[in-house]
């Protein structure tokens, strides 16, 4: 047996399986590119485990056919839609930032206007369930933006942008109707320390 079909081997075994669907899971979870390390830490696995998943993962992803892939860049990995499927994705995105804003992604974008910036766990707090789906659609239609949280430099936070602001013609997020009631509802800081 070569030493590519003893690796294909051990990338069938269940254990192999579990530790792929573990990382498949927390990346698709998560939405943005995780430092190895971190990633290693959250999975419970060593530095040489998680190469190992990961070599499995694309190696599998590849052999057959999936239709997301790892992308490692600057020692962070992420999940995204492989190149075959990019004209049907692309397709999909299109209506999508075509079609009118879903309520989550209302709920979401309300949230981001009062309350921003605003980090993504905030937001999944604030509204129970995990919002990335509708932060990724709001960033395409360029009615939020993401910027470098300075308290921690691992994640994010959301704001709107100026685009959202000229749309509704306001000139400050202060204008936004019963914005002094809604920034500080003590109710929401409550959910969102929880």
């Amino acid at each position: 047996m070569t030493e590519k079909e003893q690796k294909q081997q051990n990338y069938d075994t269940d254990e192999m399986k579990e530790r792929m669907a573990l990382l498949e899971a927390v990346l698709f979870t998560l939405g943005d590119p995780v430092k190895k390390t971190r990633l290693a830490k959250v999975c419970g696995f060593s530095d040489k485990e998680l190469n190992d998943v990961i070599d499995a993962y694309t190696t599998c992803a590849k052999r057959d056919k999936r239709g997301l892939v790892l992308v490692e860049n600057n020692n962070a990995i992420q999940m995204a839609t492989a190149p075959q499927t990019q004209k049907v994705v692309e397709k999909m995105l299109s209506d999508a930032v075509n079609e009118d804003l879903s309520k989550a992604a209302l709920e979401v974008l309300a949230i981001v206007a009062y309350r921003g910036p605003v980090s993504r766990m905030e937001i999944d707090a604030i509204r129970g369930v995990n919002c990335s789906f509708s932060l990724r659609g709001l960033l395409m239609r360029g009615l939020i933006e993401r910027v470098p949280d300075q308290q921690n430099k691992r994640s994010y936070l959301y704001r709107v942008t100026h685009d959202f602001l000229s749309h509704l013609g306001l000139t400050k997020t202060q204008e936004l109707p019963h914005f002094s009631t809604l920034n500080a509802h003590r109710k929401i800081d409550q959910v969102k320390d929880l």
